[in-house]
């Protein structure tokens, strides 16, 4: 899971335009793959940097110009710019509301909109409380099953049909990546949908226990 986040991080940073200088590696090259840069480039970090890049709010690489960058933009229902109106961007329903629609392509358009209200941000270099670049990922959809009302989160989700969910995050994510287009005629993401949380996530505060350090053992 630790490389996927790395790798999530890396690509998110790889969309963007920054340069190489006179460094000729190949991620460096845009004509390639985007996989084929992040596996490039992941292969040359050292351990230390590889681990600066798991958290949320990494720390600027330069001997590679990677930035410093804050990937925990949330956008379940519309980017959270975290600096007031001045700043803002469309506001939906909670996705409890969204998914009582009922209609996947609805949640296309959706992810659609935030993705590039997301990107305008990122061009027009709106900061974010940690006055570092972001906007080139979300942790967008939540895609838990609303099991329990106890759990307190619910109007996160999309509600508690696994079928339903399974079809609606899969259209709000391809609306998030790709927009309205076909994933085969994409070169780069518009933004990097990170699906959240982890299977049998469904408690966060209860009896003296935390979703920070409870161990779910699922049967």
């Amino acid at each position: 899971m630790t490389m996927l986040f790395v790798a999530a991080a890396v690509a998110s940073v790889l969309t963007a335009s920054y340069p190489c200088n006179d460094k000729q590696f190949p991620f460096c090259d845009t004509k390639l793959p985007v996989r084929d840069r992040v596996e490039d480039l992941v292969k040359r970090l050292t351990v230390k940097e590889k681990l600066q890049l798991t958290s949320s709010s990494n720390g600027a690489i330069p001997r590679f110009d990677i930035p410093a960058y804050n990937w925990g933009t949330e956008c379940l229902h519309g980017v959270n710019t975290e600096v007031g109106p001045v700043g803002g961007a469309t506001l939906f329903p909670q996705p409890i509301g969204l998914g009582a629609s009922f209609d996947a392509n609805l949640l296309r358009e959706v992810g659609n909109v935030i993705s590039t209200e997301s990107r305008a941000l990122y061009n027009g270099n709106v900061s974010t409380t940690k006055d570092v670049e972001a906007y080139l990922s979300c942790f967008s959809p939540n895609v838990n099953i609303f099991r329990d009302p106890r759990w307190g989160r619910g109007s996160e989700t999309y509600g508690e049909d696994p079928t339903l969910v399974s079809e609606l995050v899969s259209s709000y994510v391809n609306g998030i990546q790709y927009g309205l287009n076909d994933e085969k005629d994409v070169h780069y993401v518009k933004v990097v949908s990170i699906c959240k949380h982890f299977a049998a996530y469904s408690l966060e505060e209860a009896e003296g226990q935390s979703r920070f350090w409870f161990d779910a053992e699922v049967t």
